[in-house]
């Protein structure tokens, strides 16, 4: 899939000459780059470039920030697991768990989702609840709840947090 925008770069980094005009055999290209900022209060970001509608997102990048990976133990298994992990969480939002880009979602004969979240007050708080059936099917078995309507995302963290992420008390891990 050839890189068809006309920024030049995705996040932090310029796309090659070569993924513009021949693009790569590859249903997802990743770019990774890092910043090294103590004052950027992040492991990890990303985010999608490219978006093709019925395909999805072709292009994301992961930036990681050194600042919070250069103490770490990566010979340490439980340290690589957690970087492992966040490495995963991060390249799920490329592939659209944001708050951006749930009403991208589509079904899986290719038609978008109607409607795909509903918003309700939890304990005098509102919240926004994700319900595609494939999501409903597993939480109400889940929790064995078949009135549930919904799965709650997190209402708190602004912009990069707010709505991209399972509620953490609703799950162990927010993705």
């Amino acid at each position: 899939m050839k890189y068809q925008q006309s920024h030049p770069k995705c996040g932090e980094v310029i796309v090659p000459q070569n993924d513009k005009t021949q693009g790569k055999n590859s249903d997802l290209h990743l770019y990774v780059s890092y910043t090294n900022n103590k004052d950027d209060n992040y492991l990890a970001v990303a985010s999608w470039c490219q978006f093709v509608d019925g395909l999805g997102p072709t292009h994301g990048e992961v930036n990681f920030n050194l600042q919070f990976i250069k103490d770490k133990n990566l010979n340490d298994p439980i340290q690589f697991e957690d970087l492992m992990e966040v490495i995963i969480h991060e390249i799920t939002h490329i592939l659209g768990f944001s708050n951006d880009d749930i009403p991208l979602w589509e079904t899986s004969n290719g038609s978008p989702h109607i409607e795909p979240t509903t918003k309700q007050k939890i304990r005098g708080i509102e919240n926004l609840l994700i319900k595609t059936p494939n999501v409903l099917e597993f939480a109400r078995k889940y929790f064995g709840c078949p009135t549930l309507i919904g799965m709650p995302l997190q209402n708190q963290g602004g912009n990069n947090s707010e709505d991209s992420h399972w509620k953490i008390q609703t799950f162990k891990t927010n993705i």
